[in-house]
């Protein structure tokens, strides 16, 4: 998998093993840094995923003090979750809630704080009801 990443970064994402974000790294810079660590061991320190190629939408992207703008978005759904246990039992394990975030779909990343995403809200509908 690693040598497949080293050579069509472009369909992975590697993602440190710590909270926050903005410090996924994207394209060549997988190639870079597994070339890095490959041999050592804080290669354990990383996650390397499949790249989601989610499907764009155009939506208004609205953020405190910018007039709105029209362009192209993709939608992030975070569900969060806890589970408690030992080594023998899992005492509770659940669903805790959601976010559903989205991002120009011209940026890698959907950091709410550094302003390059928003909070979203969820529409269901019928498809029936739905005219394009």
């Amino acid at each position: 998998m690693i040598k497949r990443a080293i050579n069509n970064p472009s369909v992975f994402v590697l993602k440190p093993q710590r909270e926050g974000g903005g410090n996924n790294l994207f394209n060549e810079a997988i190639t870079k840094r597994l070339l890095e660590i490959q041999n050592s061991d804080e290669r354990h320190g990383w996650i390397l995923m499949d790249r989601i190629q989610p499907p764009s939408v155009l939506n208004y992207m609205i953020r405190k003090g910018e007039e709105p703008i029209f362009t192209g978005v993709v939608g992030e759904l975070g569900i969060f979750g806890v589970i408690m246990g030992d080594s023998e039992n899992i005492i509770l394990n659940s669903e805790v809630g959601h976010m559903l975030r989205s991002k120009e779909n011209s940026t890698n990343e959907c950091g709410l704080i550094e302003g390059r995403g928003a909070l979203d809200s969820v529409y269901l509908t019928t498809t029936d009801s739905i005219h394009c």
